[in-house]
């Protein structure tokens, strides 16, 4: 069964508020910035709700895959435990694990090998390059497909004019998301530790879930 605690469910349920604020903000922009007053459509909130939870799961196991196959640092643990200590960051249970008595117990530390480096240890430049190139240039493309299409059928569009959508606005959306996240993953990468990366790139996507409310609105353009 699953439950509320498992990384990908809460990491999922983080993106749906997230979503849920943005796109509250993105609607208070533009009645303010068309100088009507702000009737809060239920709709369009919901229907960005909806898209972070079809979404959300396949961009946790992405990243998930990225860290635990190109780590920052020295790869020694077998790769179910990397994926471990890394749900467990991105969770919290680190800090928060509860034994059988209710007591906690004492926190994990993650493993120099994934993303906590000692003294002498520097950067893996190589993993680092692939991580970024794959996430700028992979994830950015389907991520980019995804919300095209996420949207169009949540709003009950015809495949002829999903299509035409797709053709229309992918490079538009590509060359924005190029604006911001390439130097957004080279500092998640390179300067934040692993245990934060999840909040880091949680707080980006805030901003970044306004500017996506305005473009699905169409009160926005790319």
């Amino acid at each position: 069964m699953v439950e509320a605690s498992d990384p990908i469910v809460r990491s999922t349920l983080q993106a749906a508020v997230l979503a849920g604020i943005s796109n509250l903000v993105a609607q208070y922009l533009a009645s303010s910035r068309d100088g009507t007053p702000f009737q809060f459509d239920v709709t369009r909130f919901f229907q960005f709700i909806l898209y972070a939870f079809m979404v959300s799961p396949g961009n946790f196991v992405w990243q998930r895959w990225l860290e635990t196959k190109f780590p920052a640092y020295d790869r020694k643990l077998h790769g179910d435990k990397k994926e471990e200590y890394i749900d467990d960051y991105v969770t919290g249970q680190n800090t928060k694990t509860v034994n059988k008595g209710g007591e906690k117990a004492p926190a994990k530390k993650i493993p120099n090998e994934l993303g906590q480096r000692e003294k002498n240890q520097s950067l893996n430049l190589q993993n680092t390059f692939i991580k970024f190139a794959l996430d700028s240039t992979v994830g950015t493309c389907i991520n980019t497909v995804l919300f095209i299409v996420g949207f169009a059928l949540i709003r009950g569009s015809e495949k002829d004019y999903i299509q035409d959508d797709v053709a229309e606005q992918f490079l538009p959306m590509f060359l924005a998301n190029c604006k911001v996240w390439p130097a957004v993953n080279i500092i998640s990468f390179t300067l934040v530790p692993l245990e934060h990366r999840m909040l880091f790139s949680q707080m980006i996507n805030l901003v970044w879930g306004v500017y996506l409310s305005l473009i699905a609105d169409g009160t926005q353009k790319f």
